[in-house]
């Protein structure tokens, strides 16, 4: 199962520098840039991490550092008094840094195969979709945040740099790349979820059960493969749209091909074992050669079926294997290859 890497944006590197003039005014905007400096620097740290390699403890530990420093800038500019009773440019960053800290302290970090495996897809979709949001939410704010400076800057007589800030635009990037990998990832965690909970099914030997979880998963392989055929390269580079498609067309192929073998051995068995109860139930001399003769039958029937089902499952491990190993190096390449380093 593939380890999920999922972060949350703090845009923290959009203040701009500033030129010349009306000392004081500058000053009190370089003062709270310098607040911002720790956290940037944490933040930039986590997002290495989260996005470069698959260190779960690492980054998560740099998750916490990147809390304290947001913290830590938050205390430092509620203490920053107004700057000659104008509140908008401390009060628009404050909100940015709160807004981050609360974002950041309730995440849950990235999470282990353990803790990705206990979820179910609807609790998978819910935290990704959060994290997409709070990346979102946070980008606006780093917006929202330069427009605050420039208005400072015009009302107190000085320039600030008009050019994109180079991390800022790594920060989007990055939001890019998690956006994107977020869509194929759900289809095809969706998708490994439904083909467990077959798997797991067949220790239940319930054919009506089994058949049941089948069709939604054959439903789901389909509607997710035309999704993903649908799909556009993430800036030229199809790696991952292209081993999503891979895997879900072995899902699809699966449950509607292979998964059918699995449920008829336990059709069979089911039918045999109502056969000779029936049977059983009967005095010997009740009992006729036509029912000897097919309980016969049927007993031929489910040894076949024992020894397709147990040829079927070792190809699908097999292949199962390949598929999701390939899906899962995929993803690290392509999480490594489109986020950029923040140093």
């Amino acid at each position: 199962m593939i380890n999920v890497k999922t972060c949350l944006l703090s845009a923290l590197l959009c203040l701009s520098g500033i030129t010349v003039s009306a000392e004081s005014a500058v000053e009190y905007n370089n003062t709270i840039v310098r607040e911002l400096i720790s956290a940037k620097a944490a933040t930039a740290a986590y997002l290495d991490a989260a996005t470069h390699g698959r260190n779960v403890p690492e980054a998560n530990a740099k998750l916490a550092l990147m809390v304290h420093a947001l913290e830590t800038a938050r205390t430092h500019l509620q203490a920053i008094k107004p700057y000659k009773g104008y509140t908008g440019l401390r009060d628009s960053i404050l909100s940015y840094v709160e807004l981050g800290y609360t974002s950041a302290a309730a995440f849950s970090g990235i999470l282990t195969d353990e803790q990705m495996s206990a979820l179910s897809y609807e609790e998978m979709k819910e935290y990704m979709e959060t994290s997409d949001v709070l990346n979102d939410r946070l980008i606006a704010f780093g917006s929202m945040i330069r427009r605050e400076q420039k208005r400072f800057a015009d009302k107190n007589g000085f320039e600030i740099e008009k050019e994109q800030n180079p991390m800022q635009e790594k920060f989007k990037q990055v939001q890019k790349v998690f956006s994107y990998y977020h869509q194929v990832f759900l289809i095809f965690f969706k998708c490994n979820k439904l083909e467990n909970s077959f798997v797991e099914g067949l220790t239940t030997t319930n054919p009506e059960s089994l058949e049941q979880t089948r069709i939604q998963y054959q439903q789901a392989a389909g509607e997710g493969l035309k999704k993903l055929e649908s799909l556009p390269p993430f800036d030229s580079d199809p790696t991952l749209g292209t081993a999503g498609k891979e895997a879900l067309q072995f899902f699809e192929s699966e449950a509607k091909d292979k998964f059918p073998l699995l449920i008829a051995y336990f059709q069979k068995k089911e039918k045999l074992d109502k056969q000779a109860a029936a049977i059983n139930k009967l005095a010997e001399k009740d009992r006729t050669d036509k029912m000897i003769e097919s309980y016969n039958a049927n007993i031929k029937a489910m040894n076949e079926a024992i020894g397709v089902y147990n040829t079927t499952n070792q190809e699908l491990n097999t292949k199962r294997e390949v598929v999701i190993d390939r899906f899962n190096k995929t993803v690290v390449d392509f999480l490594d290859r489109n986020s950029p380093k923040m140093k």
